[in-house]
This record gives C-alpha cells, structure tokens and sequence, in this order.
C-alpha cells in the first residue's frame, strides 16, 4: 500500500469517526484491533477514541477523545495527547495529559496533567501514582502519590502530595503534604505539612505543620507547629508552638509554646511558655514562664521569670523573680524582685497583694497579712503590731 493511501486512510479516520469504523485481527477475542472499536482485547489502535465501552489491553490513541463517557481503560492507555475515560485501571501515560471521569487506579503520567474530574460530582477517585507536569486534580478520595510542578488539589488525600507551588485537600489530609509555597486542608491533617509561605489547616492538625511565614490550625493541634513568624491555634494544643515572632492559642496550651515577641493563650498554658517582649493567659499558667512581662487572668504556679513585671489576677505561687515587680492578691513562695505585692497600672505604682506565704526578697516588700520573711530596704506586713509593720532590712511573722 502506497504511503499517501495509508495517510489518506488515517486522516479520514481521524475526521469522519464513527464507532464502527475499525478493522479486527483477533484469535479467542484477543489480537489487534485498528481503527474506533468499541470493546477490545489485546492491542487497539486508534486515531481518535469516541463512544468506545472497554478495552482490556494496551490501547493507543493519537488524538483527543471526542466523547468516551463509559469508556472502561484496563490494562495500558496511551496517548498522544492524552488518554481520556470513564475509568482507567493500569498505566496511564498523555503527551499533553490523562484524564478520568470517575475513577483512576495505578500509574497515571501527563505532561501537563492528570484530572480525576466527571459530571457526576461524586465517587471520583485517584489510587496509585500521578505525576503531571501542572498538576493533579481530583475532586475526590486521592489516595497513594501524587506531584505536580504546579500543584496538587484532591478533595479528600491520604498518601504523599507534592506541588512545585501549592498543595491542598479541601476535606481531609492524611500523610505527607509539601508545597512549594504552601499546604493546606480544610478539614482535618494528620501527618507532616509543610510549605515556604505556610501551612493552613481548617480543623485539627495532628502531627507536624511547618511554615516558613507562618502555621494556623483552626480548632485542635496535637503536635508540633512551626512559624517563621507566627503560629495560630483556634482551640486546644498539645505539643510544641513556636512563633517566629509571636504564638496565639485561642484556648488551652499543654506542653511548649514560644514567640520571640510573645505568646497568648485564651485560657491555661501548662508546660513552658516563653515570650521576648511577654506571656499572657486568660486563664492559669503552671509550669516554667519566662518573658518580658508574666501575666495571668486568674494563677501563676511554677518558676516564673518576667524581667519588667508578674502579674496575677488571684495568686502567684512558686519561684518568681523580676526586675521590677511581682504582684497579685495572694503570693505563695519564694519572691525576688525590687517591689514585691506591687504592680504597675495607670502610670503608677499600686499595692496589691493582700497575702505572702514564704519568703520575699526586694528593695521593698509589702502584703496586708505575711506569713514568713522579708528581706529588703523596707519591708511592710499589716498584720503585725503597728510599730513591728514597717521595718528595715527584715520583716517576719510566723
């Protein structure tokens, strides 16, 4: 046969596609199969696929598909521009990309992408590999590897994400996400994400989250979060906080949180707590807080180091040392600092502390009832005879 009639007869292929128009070799059902065959076995060649039902085999493709809405791949797809199907099982390979309408299991490479997208909106699903030049989109369960230079989205992903640019899972993520700028989940991430610009989890994280400008969980984190500046939490966190600048956590802190401009909590911080300019807590701080300036909505119990000022709504307990002063209503243990039961409020020095247990060291020393010992320049206990209550360099009652 004549070259220009074998091209002729392609090209006619290619515009007038019927899906009869093919030409079978086969022994047993299987063989070879030229031309738009709807059901094959073995190897099926084709210009370009249209209405074909299922192909068990290795099936070449030169052109896009024009319609394959039940189109079933078993076995190898491969096109030119991209094999296109319903559902594809086995090796996907598209020159430009490879795309299914519900499901894709197995190896899936496009040089520009790999879609997992139909019209049914629901059971579309990715299991195995896909690499796509772009990116890879699912909009559904991705589950295994996927990597795309430009990004990676699924609607729900369990395995390892890649994106040159972005990773992102509009529910849940589980495993391991690494965007070129950032990572995110809109439900729950369980695993390690990562990203330069940052990490975003809607719900709870559960693992590690690292960002290079910064992490935010919305609700739970159980794990470690890094920021390059700062880290969110919405709820509760256990593990370890750290904010480049700053870390906020909207309820309860158990472990290691620390900014080195400050650290904020809604309500308990128990663990360590460090914060450069200061803490704060609505709540109560136990364990070790160290920072510019300690304060707490309700106690502080533990070692605590604030350089300018400590300050508790209701009691201080433990070792605590300032500067500059230490003051809440009741104080319990060893205090040092140059005002103790003293604070810093409206431009101005304010006596605060109403009770002293233990032993306190500073230029002045002042409560409304000791029990124990001061020692400092002037030291003041109320509840002393009137001339035991202000004396230089030691004060007691036991």
């Amino acid at each position: 046969m004549k070259p220009q009639l074998i091209l002729s007869v392609l090209f006619s292929l290619l515009v007038y596609q019927v899906p009869a128009r093919a030409v079978e070799l086969t022994l047993g059902g299987y063989g070879l199969a030229l031309g738009n065959e709807p059901k094959a076995r073995g190897l099926r060649l084709n210009l370009r696929d249209h209405q074909v039902q299922w192909v068990e085999g290795l099936n070449l493709t030169l052109w896009k598909a024009k319609k394959n809405p039940e189109a079933v791949f078993t076995g190898a797809a491969v096109g030119l521009i991209g094999p296109e199907a319903r559902d594809i099982r086995g090796i996907a390979v598209g020159g430009l990309g490879v795309k299914a309408e519900q499901s894709l299991s197995g190896i899936a490479l496009g040089g520009a992408s790999v879609i997992v997208d139909g019209p049914l909106k629901s059971g579309e699903t990715l299991r195995g590999v896909a690499l796509g030049g772009v990116g890879v989109i699912v909009d559904g369960p991705l589950t295994g590897i996927a990597a795309g230079l430009g990004g990676v989205g699924a609607e729900n992903a369990q395995g390892v994400l890649v994106g040159g640019l972005g990773v992102g899972s509009g529910g849940n993520l589980t495993g391991i996400a690494l965007g070129g700028l950032g990572a995110g989940a809109g439900g729950n991430l369980q695993g390690v994400a990562a990203g330069l610009a940052g990490v975003g989890v809607g719900k709870n994280l559960k693992g590690l989250a690292l960002g290079g400008v910064g992490a935010g969980v919305g609700e739970h984190l159980r794990g470690i979060a890094l920021g390059g500046v700062g880290v969110g939490v919405g709820e509760d966190a256990v593990g370890l906080v750290l904010g480049g600048l700053g870390a906020g956590i909207g309820e309860n802190l158990k472990g290691v949180g620390a900014g080195l401009v400050g650290l904020g909590v809604g309500e308990d911080l128990v663990g360590l707590g460090f914060g450069g300019v200061g803490i704060g807590a609505g709540g109560n701080i136990r364990g070790i807080a160290l920072g510019g300036v300690v304060v707490a909505g309700k106690n502080i119990t533990g070692l605590t180091l604030g350089v300018v000022g400590v300050r508790a709504k209701k009691r201080v307990s433990g070792v605590t040392a300032s500067l500059v002063s230490i003051g809440a209503p009741a104080m319990r243990g060893v205090m040092v600092s140059s005002l103790n039961g003293v604070v810093f409020e409206d431009f101005w020095f304010r006596k605060v502390n109403q009770r002293m247990s233990g032993i306190s060291v500073g230029l002045l020393n002042t409560t409304s009832q000791l029990r124990g010992v001061q020692l400092g320049l002037l030291n003041y206990a109320g509840n002393n005879p009137r001339w035991l209550r202000l004396l230089p360099l030691v004060n007691l009652h036991l």
